[in-house]
Formats: C-alpha cells, sequence, structure tokens
C-alpha cells in the first residue's frame, strides 16, 4: 500500500556467509509523476542493538532523522553501518506517496 507515512521493517540475519555484507537495508522511491520533488524524512530508531544507518555518503545515528527531497525515478537506499544495526522501526515521512521496499 502506497502511503506519506511508514515505518520500516528489515529482516534480521543471525550469520553473514561473509563478514560485513549482510546489512538492514531499506529503499524509498516516490510514485507520483508531474515534475515536483518528494520531501521525504527518515528518522532512525533507537533500538538496543544500535540503528545507524548510511545513506548518500551520510551515517544517521539512533534517533537522529534525515530529510531529502526525490524525483520520480529517482530510490533513496539506506543501509545499515554494521551487521549488528537493526533499522527495523524507522520513521519514514513523506509530503506525498512513496513505495518501501526492505530487506
Amino acid at each position: 500500500q502506497l502511503s506519506s507515512q511508514m515505518y520500516g521493517i528489515c529482516e534480521i540475519h543471525q550469520m553473514a556467509i561473509i563478514t560485513g555484507t549482510d546489512l538492514n537495508e531499506f529503499a524509498i522511491t516516490p510514485t507520483i509523476n508531474d515534475g515536483s520533488a518528494t520531501s521525504v524524512t527518515v528518522t532512525m530508531p533507537n533500538n538496543p542493538s544500535g540503528s545507524t544507518a548510511n545513506f548518500g555518503g551520510n551515517t544517521i545515528g539512533a534517533g537522529q532523522s534525515f530529510t531529502f527531497n526525490l524525483n520520480y525515478g529517482e530510490t533513496a537506499q539506506f543501509q545499515g553501518a554494521s551487521n549488528s544495526d537493526d533499522l527495523n522501526g524507522a520513521r519514514i515521512v513523506a509530503n506525498r506517496q512513496v513505495a518501501v521496499f526492505s530487506g
């Protein structure tokens, strides 16, 4: 379902085949193609195992928010900074409908 407010749900992996490659992640993409940008704010959760994410060369810590714009056809990917970072419960708020994919 498309919405302007969502929470990320990411699979928690217990063991990686190659250390450092099994990271929580989610991606956001706008769904309205009218030439206007979609403003998105992502707020990281405060999970006990850690909730730090990397996005576009930025590191967003637990409880911190990050706001950015996306145009139709663009996708923003957030990825746990380490195997222990749990991104479950990341709050995603946009001024227009977006789709969120997680894994």
